[in-house]
């Protein structure tokens, strides 16, 4: 198969645009987790310890995907551990 039917077959399939569109998305968010991100990974506050997500009540500001048993915010500790993984190694 010749490289220009493989990206024609690709750019056909639902699946395939769904998926690169996707890892995309979630690079895009990747590289820009330093800007979005707004609390400290390694912080700890006892007193949000196990909330539930805010969902953009309090804006970017608000625990988005909740805090975990140590109170950190968990949308801060998944980007930062991507961030730093790909980028800063």
């Amino acid at each position: 198969m010749k490289p220009k039917d493989l990206i024609r077959k690709m750019r056909k399939s639902p699946a395939f645009m769904i998926g690169f569109f996707g890892i995309v998305v979630i690079g895009i968010l990747c590289v820009l987790a330093p800007v979005y991100c707004v609390h400290d990974p390694s912080v700890s506050d006892l007193t949000m310890r196990n909330s539930p997500p805010q969902w953009f009540s309090n804006g970017w500001g608000g625990h988005v995907l909740g805090c975990d048993m140590l109170g950190r915010d968990i949308l801060t500790q998944k980007s930062d551990k991507v961030y730093t993984k790909r980028f800063c190694t």
